[in-house]
């Protein structure tokens, strides 16, 4: 029972940080599509802004003057290992150990 948990929560942490991720960078993603897109794992996706992991920007959109984005966060941009070698890295295990604990 507790290992599926983990492994749920693994799952949706590695479908959220890939969602932000392009090519071989990260990108800003417009806030309402991101909340729309994780409506189902909602408590994870604001852990991570609540652990500075995702933060918020302001940004200028052709509908908005001040619409707000999300991207990964400049402290945890070693995330990028889990595309770039074997699908997971120190930073993300220590993010899930953070998040599983909340």
């Amino acid at each position: 029972m507790e290992n599926e948990k983990e492994q749920e929560i693994r799952k949706n942490l590695k479908r959220i940080i890939t969602y932000f991720w392009q090519g071989s960078f990260f990108v800003q993603k417009l806030a309402s599509e991101a909340r729309n897109r994780f409506k189902h794992c909602m408590n994870l996706f604001t852990s991570l802004i609540d652990l500075g992991v995702i933060i918020e920007n302001k940004v200028t959109t052709h509908q908005k003057r001040q619409d707000i984005a999300y991207q990964i966060s400049e402290k945890h941009i070693s995330l990028k290992k889990i595309f770039e070698e074997n699908d997971t890295c120190v930073e993300f295990e220590l993010i899930l150990k953070r998040v599983e604990g909340v």
